[in-house]
């Protein structure tokens, strides 16, 4: 020590107390199957926890049946299992396969003898001889899974908020993980395991160490995990001559691989005579690998095990923690005798590799030879690469419920907005039994089930015909790819089809087989599969499906392919027939697809109730008598609300494609004056959307505002008071609606009494605590204040944002202060957007759109944009 240090009396002894408590925590299995080929899952799925994965733990417990006559063997826990995978947020990270060599080959690699006992603890016995079990065969042991996945040994920090699955394959047979005494024993179940337990410790931090970490994942950015992977490769016949060569595998370029271990055995695996945890040196002369074709190690190793020269060898095995670990010293757990004994094998150190090992691909060959034949010799090669994995924390769903449980008030939200909430949070809860594949959930008092799978319905029409669909169902792909899986498609198309099944075997074979399926599955993985088997048995069982179909057949013409059909209707009327085709609305290819229909009538309209996911295109006669029918105002409602839903929208899609003319287009939308359901309303309005869209860059928009102004009339005389507050949930959307649209169309009255209510509020004396106007208004009331108003306005409800500490509110807010009508301060509140210490980075982008999708800032924005662009690019 230096003597300033023994002399200074005076300084302040200093503790780090960022960490405030660290427990071990205990997950176990959905399962308490361990039987042979069993996969055991075990899931950390609270998000709000710290996990420390480096020092977590497997804890074993268990017997062999015939204790004395059979033995475990030398870490013949890891044998008891064929692999172990690791997943995070739902994707796999890492894994490990032959985990019974994987692991021996490291362990003799990693440990030291301080290390031992800790060895000993988890199975290793080959220094001592000990037994891992007591004299009635029982066992227990705590193995570190640093010993196992290299993300666990390199990745020596906390986890943040991501759910963990730890998955566990039970071997095959457990003939590798004992040693038999007597002859005659029992192998065939002579393991029983009992229990299986991840241990982790969980860390909590101080108060500012916590406030750190929100802030880091309010920023959502993907956080790194680097760590070295093990992947162990097996050449179980090395062929009949003394010299073989292995291509190994192309490693990419993020694969670097960093050491290539290679160990023989000789008619050992699967023998119960044999040892299977030692390696043999099976008359080894030389080991090369080859990367693109430079060769490690450069020299030869010129091994004669006979002369006892294997020196080499084993300083090559001695030096693997130095490099490896980056030590200074080497402190092997290997004596060169035991070395000999138990595990000759070659480590050679590729970690600092030339150019040609860097490239964008790495070759990996191995040439063996040997001074005899390698007959019945197989050849096991550990790979160590670096690997490189992203999180981010939090799912979607998480971040998003989070984010509303903290930030908003439910006093003060929408019904819309907690309608929201209640669904993500069902949502969530629905994965304790259903993956993304689930069911539709139901608030009857909303009448929420209609809305729902109409509002799907849409979504998926509009989406599911675009070039950048994919199937709803498809085969294994890479992380990224089945990250991008999780969008519409997924979602909306899934439960829509799980409508389409709810129509066509009746609500009671439905219910009944979801009951079933939960039932069998409860403790075990299910598949696309089972779910369709679970509905076959069912149906066949009530007799509503025909015992020549089954829902695998029918569904998977709609899961495993892109787009939906279009359903052509063309009547002979003089012959009174009908005649169907139909074709794929995404690539007009005929495709068979198996479609429930509905009988003819009268007048025909097919798809019942939306009973299927297909558009339907009749010929001008039958759309004219359904015109007819709709302009009725005292039988209009004989056609279903939901066919009256897809009348429209399939009307709009056809004229926008050129299929049906415009003008029948418009006279069906005549009978909205007497439609007073709000379903028919949302899909109509969002139609004339598109058009408006078209209809303001040509001279007739003043025409159209007109038209859409006298076809609002009716139904806005019916919600037109805003101060009005409804109970029913159907009946509030519909009046949000109503109240928007008709604001946006510039009827005089709705502007009117939106200034009038938001003047009011600006001259209450606490206008944060007595905010008086109609919750589910307040968007409309907030936009049309700014964009009539002056600055006034606009600062007053800056102020309002600044105050504000409801998630929900602020993003009101930020909203309606795009609707300004002055570029000078669109202007200037594109500006703020960039300074963080006014508007949160996060919120920018909100900022940049709320003043982009109003016609006076959409220009205003984009020059903003180019602006911005060209300071960026030129200076």
């Amino acid at each position: 020590m230096p003597e300033s240090d023994i002399l200074d009396i005076s300084s302040q002894y200093e503790t780090d107390s960022k960490i405030t408590k660290i427990e071990f925590h205990s997950y176990t299995p959905y399962t308490t199957s361990f039987k042979n080929n069993d996969e055991i899952r075990i899931s950390i799925q609270q998000t709000d926890v710290y996990p420390y994965l480096h020092e977590s733990f497997i804890y074993l417990e268990g017997k062999i049946t015939e204790a004395g006559k059979v033995l475990l063997s030398n870490n013949g826990f890891s044998y008891l299992f064929d692999q172990i995978r690791l997943e995070i947020n739902g994707i796999e990270v890492d894994s490990t396969r032959v985990l019974d060599i994987t692991s021996s080959l490291k362990g003799y690699l990693s440990g030291t003898p301080v290390d031992y006992y800790c060895y000993e603890n988890a199975g290793w016995t080959f220094k001592n001889n000990t037994k891992s079990t007591n004299n009635a065969g029982e066992f227990s042991a705590c193995i570190p899974l640093k010993y196992w996945l290299g993300l666990f040994e390199d990745f020596k920090k906390i986890l943040v908020n991501s759910r963990l699955e730890l998955i566990l394959t039970r071997s095959h047979s457990d003939l590798n993980a004992i040693n038999v005494k007597s002859e005659g024993s029992a192998t065939t179940g002579a393991v029983t395991l009992n229990k299986t337990v991840w241990k982790v410790p969980h860390i909590t931090v101080d108060d500012e160490e916590r406030l750190k970490l929100l802030k880091l994942v309010e920023k959502e950015k993907s956080l790194f995990i680097p760590f070295r992977s093990f992947e162990t490769f097996e050449y179980p016949e090395l062929g009949t001559t003394s010299k073989a060569v292995w291509n190994l595998k192309t490693a990419s370029k993020l694969e670097k691989p960093r050491f290539i271990i290679v160990g023989l055995q000789k008619d050992r695996k699967n023998q119960i005579s044999k040892d299977c945890r030692v390696f043999d040196k099976c008359d080894l002369t030389n080991v090369k690998v080859f990367l693109n074709s430079i060769a490690y190690p450069y020299d030869n190793l010129n091994l004669d095990f006979n002369k006892n020269n294997f020196s080499i060898l084993y300083d090559m095995y001695t030096s693997f923690q130095e490099s490896y670990y980056e030590k200074k010293i080497r402190n092997p757990l290997l004596s060169p005798s035991t070395f000999l004994e138990n595990a000759p094998i070659v480590v050679i150190d590729t970690s600092k590799q030339n150019d040609s090992g860097t490239a964008s691909s790495v070759d990996v060959q191995l040439e063996i030879e040997a001074s005899k034949p390698l007959t019945g010799v197989s050849a096991y090669c550990l790979l160590i690469h670096d690997r490189i994995v992203e999180y981010v924390p939090f799912t979607r769903e998480v971040r998003k419920l989070l984010e509303k449980l903290l930030l908003n008030n439910l006093d003060e939200d929408s019904v819309e907005e907690i309608e929201n909430l209640a669904e993500i949070i069902a949502h969530e809860l629905a994965h304790q039994w259903f993956g993304e594949r689930g069911v539709d959930f139901l608030y009857p008092e909303w009448n929420f089930f209609q809305i729902k799978t109409l509002i799907n319905f849409l979504i998926i029409l509009k989406e599911d015909s675009l070039q950048s669909s994919h199937p709803l169902s498809v085969a294994d792909r890479n992380s990224n790819e089945i990250q991008e899986m999780f969008d519409s498609i997924l979602y909306k198309k899934g439960a829509s089809l799980l409508h389409m099944m709810n129509m066509l075997l009746g609500g009671n074979t439905f219910k009944q087989s979801i009951r079933n399926y939960i039932k069998k599955y409860k403790f075990s993985n299910a598949g696309q599969n089972d779910l369709w088997s679970s509905f076959t048995e069912e149906a066949h069982r009530q007799g509503t499906l025909d015992k020549n179909l089954t829902v695998k057949l029918i569904m998977d013409t709609w899961t495993l392919k892109t787009g939906y059909p279009v359903l052509k209707v063309v009547r002979n009327y003089s012959a009174e027939t009908v005649t169907l085709s139909q074709k794929s609305w995404l690539n007009c290819e005929n495709n068979n697809l198996t479609i429930p229909l509905a009988k003819d009538n009268e007048w025909v309209i097919y798809n019942m109730q939306m009973a299927g996911l297909f558009r339907v295109l009749y010929d001008t006669r039958n759309w004219m008598g359904i015109v007819s029918m709709l302009n009725d105002p005292n039988e209009y409602d004989t056609i279903h609300t939901l066919n009256r839903v897809q009348l429209i929208e399939d009307s709009f899609t056809f004229s926008q494609a050129g299929d049906l003319d415009y003008g029948i287009t418009f006279q069906l939308l005549n009978y909205l004056k007497h439609e007073k359901e709000y379903a028919p309303w949302m899909t109509a309005l969002d139609g004339l959307h598109f058009l408006t869209e078209i209809m303001k860059r040509t001279p007739n928009h003043g025409v159209f505002q007109n038209y859409m102004q006298r076809m609002l009339s009716p139904v806005y005389s019916r919600f037109r008071n805003m101060t009005v507050e409804l109970n029913n949930f159907e009946e509030i959307r519909f009046k949000n609606l109503v109240i928007a649209e008709a604001c946006r169309r510039r009827i005089k009255d709705c502007t009117e009494q939106a200034l009038d209510l938001f003047s009011r509020w600006m001259k209450t004396t606490d206008p944060d605590k007595n905010n008086i106007l109609p919750r589910e208004l307040k968007p409309v009331i907030y936009c049309q204040a700014i964009k009539y108003g002056g600055v006034d306005e606009w600062d007053f409800l800056w102020e309002r944002y600044q105050r504000s500490n409801v998630g929900s509110e602020k993003a009101k807010l930020l909203s309606a202060l795009g609707c300004s009508s002055e570029t000078w301060l669109l202007n200037k509140y594109l500006n703020w957007s960039l300074d963080d210490s006014i508007i949160r980075t996060q919120d920018a982008i909100s900022v940049f759109f709320s003043v982009a999708r109003r016609d006076i800032g959409f220009n205003v924005a984009k020059d903003f944009l180019l602006r911005r662009l060209v300071k960026e690019v030129i200076g």
